[in-house]
């Protein structure tokens, strides 16, 4: 009899300990699902520090290939041309990147970070080069580069940043550009690039090598 008692109390013990186990598991998977969801649920940044976050994720995404991909080529009578490539994440897009040449002195490349059809954020690298003056100068090349940060929250600028550095082609104290600070400087108003923005995202549907802009 003591046995069937024993047997019965171990029996109603493992019992309670599986269901214990079975409401703590089940609380873990709601909050998982919830923090998943509050992930999905992050709209449109506004604030620097927002916006940072999703700078980010989208530099992240990038760098682990993550990302579709979709370039296509122009050319304006060799005057100016370019790639420009669409990055799309879930199907939605979130950068576009355009890189294009101005005849043989000028190249630029101009990321648009995008969220919910909505810009928060550009980078721009511009640079000239030309040759050296001075006859102990002869043949050697300059690239004077600008860098450009824009933060953006409902196309208005809200922060802008920028620096200015030289590469020459045979120095062998060229700056290093991870280096040197960015300086805030004066926001100009955003129209020239939304339009530029609407133009990439009009050409998307052109024939390859259209010319951008006509």
């Amino acid at each position: 009899m003591r046995a069937v008692i024993y047997i019965c109390f171990c029996l109603f013990t493992l019992s309670c300990t599986q269901k214990k186990q079975s409401e703590n598991d089940a609380v873990k998977l709601d909050h998982t699902r919830s923090v998943s969801k509050g992930d999905s649920a992050i709209g449109i940044p506004k604030t620097l520090t927002e916006i940072k976050s999703a700078y980010s994720n989208t530099i992240n995404n990038l760098k682990q290939n993550s990302l579709q991909a979709d370039s296509v080529k122009y050319n304006c009578a060799g005057e100016r041309s370019g790639t420009i490539t669409y990055f799309e994440k879930d199907g939605k897009l979130i950068l576009i990147k355009h890189s294009y040449n101005e005849y043989d002195h000028f190249s630029a490349v101009d990321q648009y970070f995008i969220k919910d059809d909505s810009l928060y954020f550009t980078y721009s690298q511009q640079t000239a080069w030309s040759f050296e003056s001075g006859s102990a100068a002869e043949s050697t090349t300059k690239d004077d580069i600008t860098e450009s940060r824009i933060y953006i929250t409902n196309n208005q600028a809200i922060l802008c940043l920028e620096k200015r550095y030289t590469i020459k082609s045979k120095s062998t104290n060229n700056p290093i550009p991870d280096q040197i600070q960015n300086k805030s400087v004066e926001c100009k108003n955003t129209g020239s690039i939304i339009r530029n923005l609407k133009n990439l995202l009009a050409f998307k549907s052109k024939p390859e090598g259209s010319c951008l802009g006509k």
